[in-house]
């Protein structure tokens, strides 16, 4: 699979924890999804190059990229994503979790970082659902991803823009309550080595 080709058709997921207990050695990493909660009307089904209108009576989409781009490159993109969605009334945007094996992220346990972004194939991130909907045992979960061991990409741009819109919206939460002061409540203003704040 050329690198191109993989981008296309990538999910990114945030790493988020790990766990090593027992044989299940697994990082639990998160991805965004989009929300229909109501009816709503004004959408297209396409196949084999024929539209349908249709009323959206329940959706949940999973998030691949940001609006006009490939890769989340920035902060905006992120807030942007969440300003489109969100200004539908019927749509909100959520996040899941997805365990995936140590050694598809990482050649070693001790290089889990939280908050590392990856980029998965479609298949795998399918496989990683139906294992975290119970579809499929976890011998078999465990054999395919052997098979393509080492196939997540780090993003490190993504990376960068996850953690600095996570400690933009952490400082923003301060701010309000540095704000009022009935809350009775100071927080400083603060955010890791890395990233801006």
């Amino acid at each position: 699979m050329n690198g191109s080709a993989f981008l296309k058709d990538s999910i990114p997921v945030v790493t988020e924890s790990k766990k090593d207990y027992e044989g299940f050695r697994m990082g639990r990493c998160n991805y965004l999804t989009v929300q229909c909660d109501a009816p709503s009307p004004g959408w297209q089904l396409e196949l084999e190059n024929q539209l349908s209108s249709y009323l959206m009576l329940g959706l949940t989409g999973v998030i691949s990229h940001p609006f006009g781009g490939n890769l989340f490159e920035s902060v905006q993109q992120i807030e942007d994503l969440f300003n489109r969605i969100e200004q539908r009334e019927e749509l909100s945007l959520d996040v899941d979790d997805l365990w995936i094996p140590y050694f598809v992220l990482w050649r070693t346990p001790d290089q889990f970082r939280s908050g590392q972004v990856f980029r998965i194939s479609e298949e795998l991130f399918g496989k990683a659902y139906a294992y975290r909907e119970g579809l499929i045992e976890q011998e078999a979960y465990l054999s395919y991803c052997q098979q393509i061991a080492q196939e997540a990409i780090t993003s490190d741009v993504e990376s960068k823009s996850f953690a600095d819109w996570h400690w933009e919206q952490v400082n923003a939460v301060r701010d309000v309550y540095r704000s009022n002061k009935e809350k009775g409540l100071v927080l400083p203003r603060v955010a890791p080595k890395g990233t801006t704040s």
